[in-house]
């Protein structure tokens, strides 16, 4: 979503016949339109399950690997709202289909969890996009490796990235913010016991060099 023009944007994805496709669309609130690169045909190949993410301080959507004819991609691609354009990073995530991603806002980064390379061979490692490479983030061990694409969502309220569950044995909660790691959150709403454990009290403790602050969210 790219929130100073209001537009929604999707790309991709399979058909009702069974098809992939790599046509783009912008949603107003009102009606689709398509949108056509001016640089067609340099765009993504036709496939589905890839993530895509919008890095607002960049004004481009960023998109990266997914399922096409020829198997898992480990492509990134960028669109800056006119054409698209493939990235070449100095580092590269492995291929993999259905991951998780999202945009921290307060980071300035692109968070990306998970996927699979086919099957149940589910994906726990966490990359960060930072505008011109890929970086391999921390990954705690309890975080199960999982299908997670539609999964994650930035919470800016708290400046974190949630991810919830997504197919995998866990109903679990955690989330990516500073220091830029994934942390176990445990917390649900009052009244609610499901994911468990959780509480009702959420303490953030954020650590940066030369600061340090911290802040205690009550959920009510």
């Amino acid at each position: 979503y790219r929130a100073h023009i209001a537009l929604a944007e999707r790309f991709g994805g399979i058909d009702t016949s069974g098809t992939s496709q790599n046509d783009l669309w912008a949603w107003n609130g009102i009606t689709w339109t398509q949108l056509i690169p001016s640089n067609s045909p340099g765009s993504p190949s036709a496939r589905d399950d890839f993530g895509m993410a919008y890095d607002a301080a960049r004004s481009e959507v960023v998109l990266f690997g997914g399922n096409d004819s020829s198997g898992n991609r480990n492509d990134t691609w960028l669109w800056n709202g006119s054409n698209w354009s493939q990235a070449s990073p100095a580092t590269v995530p492995p291929a993999r289909e259905a991951p998780g991603m999202a945009y921290n806002a307060v980071l300035g980064q692109t968070v990306m969890f998970g996927g699979t390379t086919g099957g149940t061979n589910y994906l726990n490692d966490t990359w960060v996009w930072n505008g011109t490479n890929w970086t391999e983030g921390t990954t705690p061990s309890g975080l199960s490796g999982r299908i997670a694409p539609n999964d994650m969502t930035y919470d800016a309220a708290l400046g974190q990235v949630i991810l919830y569950s997504g197919i995998s044995p866990d109903m679990d909660t955690w989330e990516w913010g500073l220091p830029a790691n994934f942390g176990s959150v445990n917390v649900c709403p009052s009244g609610q016991t499901s994911p468990a454990p959780c509480s009702n009290t959420l303490a953030l403790t954020y650590n940066v060099p030369g600061t340090d602050f911290g802040a205690t969210k009550v959920l009510t």
